[in-house]
This record gives C-alpha cells, structure tokens and sequence, in this order.
C-alpha cells in the first residue's frame, strides 16, 4: 500500500468513528420516512413503474410522494414538542420526531391498502383525513400556547 492510500483509508477510518449517534438515528430515520414509502407507494400501486424507472428518477418520484407528509410534520412539531415562537430548538429532534410520526402515518395506510386492496385515491384520502386531525390537534395546542405559525 502507498502512503496516499494508507492516509485515505485513516481518512475514512476516523470520518466514520467520529459520527455520532444522533447523526445516524437522523438518517436511518430520514430514509425510512421519506424514501421507504414512497417506493413502498410505487410497489403497491404502479409495479410496473418500479421496474422500469432508473435510479435517480425513482429516488425523485418517491421521496416526492412521502415528502409533503414529512414536511407538514415538521412545521407542526415544534408545537407538539412544547416550543414556544422565541424558543431555540433542535432540528434533528424535530426531523426525527416528524419522520417517525411520518412513518407510522404512512406504514399504517400502506398495511391497510395492501390488506383491504384499496385503491391509491382511497389511499391518498386516509391519508389527508388523518394529516388534518393532526393537524387541528396541533392547532389547538398551538392556540392554547398563544403561538402563531
């Protein structure tokens, strides 16, 4: 081994012992909240598009389909959480509690169209009914708080 590839490879050795562990919670959980559902969404619902989409373009397709539910979590969450307007958060507390809420919301509407074999418009709409609970729910509290979004 060359000395450039013995610094490279104690490079790489000391990136990875240096990544905490929040870190790595915060991208499994980005993954399995944005990226899993919606190729779990294109599996189900258009099989044949799971076949025939390259790499980056399904990527594309569905983390756009599990986004907007990921995003309106992360709006609502710091209300949830008990963080007043002034108050300094952490964002990856946020983003792994919105991503998990994310995921349990999605997971639950994927089992139950796989078990019931709904169709993706039904799906969507469980979905929606389900966001806007959450939604009010975090509205109330937000009111309560005298926050404003």
């Amino acid at each position: 081994m060359s000395k450039m590839e013995k610094c490279i490879k104690m490079t790489i050795v000391s990136d990875l012992k240096s990544i905490d562990g929040l870190f790595t919670t915060t991208l499994l959980v980005l993954f399995l909240s944005v990226i899993a559902p919606g190729v779990l969404i294109i599996y189900l619902f258009l099989p044949e598009l799971f076949l025939e989409l390259d790499g980056i373009k399904f990527v594309l397709l569905a983390s756009s389909l599990s986004l907007p539910v990921f995003i309106l979590n992360c709006v609502f969450m710091p209300a949830v959480m008990g963080y007043g307007k002034d108050d300094n958060y952490d964002f990856q507390h946020v983003g792994v509690l919105s991503g998990i809420f994310s995921s349990t919301i999605l997971y639950g509407c994927l089992i139950a169209a796989y078990i019931f074999a709904l169709k993706f418009s039904l799906f969507l709409g469980i979905i929606v009914i389900i966001e806007v609970l959450w939604l009010s729910f975090c509205s109330v509290l937000m009111y309560r708080k005298g926050l404003k979004l």
